[in-house]
């Protein structure tokens, strides 16, 4: 991996104005519904935005050389959420840390955007192999079931598009995605009916 200096001058400010924005108009849309959730969401603001201004500084390479161990983590706390999560509407979604809850799913779209780039990464002279892809598949398919067994299948679909997209913008040979549409479009059509069907266990 390539080896960088961070150097402040290149911070994009602009990116973090506009996040932080959006961040805000969302603790205001909150308070309008419901003003008992303002100050916990203006706190959990003012926190995830202290860490992503140190994250954000950081090189990524060498967060990325941790993806292995973020990845091994991210399948324990799923495991540990069926086990021992909070369950609220007959879903298990959250841990209870006391002073407040998490939603693991959340932190899974991180650590395998990261997971999967470095894969991409160290394949990337034999990417399109179908040994190579399988395995991915199923990389990908254990934290995504440990999702939707929660169940939670508005994030696992959301998982789902963002690591397509990594995979395609990763290399992805033409000839394959235009047989994973042909494969892809009636499985997806049959999941549509199946989650439109009464009694369906995917969402609650």
């Amino acid at each position: 991996m390539l080896k960088q200096k961070y150097q402040f001058k290149n911070y994009n400010w602009i990116l973090v104005i506009v996040v932080l924005t959006i961040s805000c108009l969302g603790v205001l849309f909150i308070n309008s519904a419901d003003s008992s959730y303002t100050s916990k969401q203006f706190i959990g603001l003012l926190f995830c935005s202290c860490v992503m201004f140190v994250l954000s500084v950081v090189n990524y390479n060498y967060i990325c050389s941790f993806s292995r161990i973020l990845y091994i983590l991210d399948l324990v706390v799923l495991a540990l959420v069926k086990v021992a999560g909070v369950s609220v509407g007959g879903a298990k979604r959250w841990l209870n840390l006391g002073i407040t809850r998490i939603q693991p799913s959340e932190f899974t779209k991180i650590i395998m955007i990261i997971f999967v780039a470095v894969y991409i990464q160290e394949h990337e002279e034999d990417f399109n192999n179908w040994k190579v892809l399988v395995r991915l598949a199923v990389l990908c398919a254990i934290p995504l079931f440990l999702v939707v067994i929660e169940p939670d299948l508005s994030t696992t679909l959301d998982l789902t598009f963002i690591l397509l997209a990594v995979i395609f913008v990763g290399g992805l040979d033409a000839k394959l995605i235009r047989r994973a549409f042909i494969i892809g479009i009636p499985l997806f059509a049959l999941f549509v009916c199946y989650i439109l069907t009464p009694g369906q266990i995917l969402i609650l």
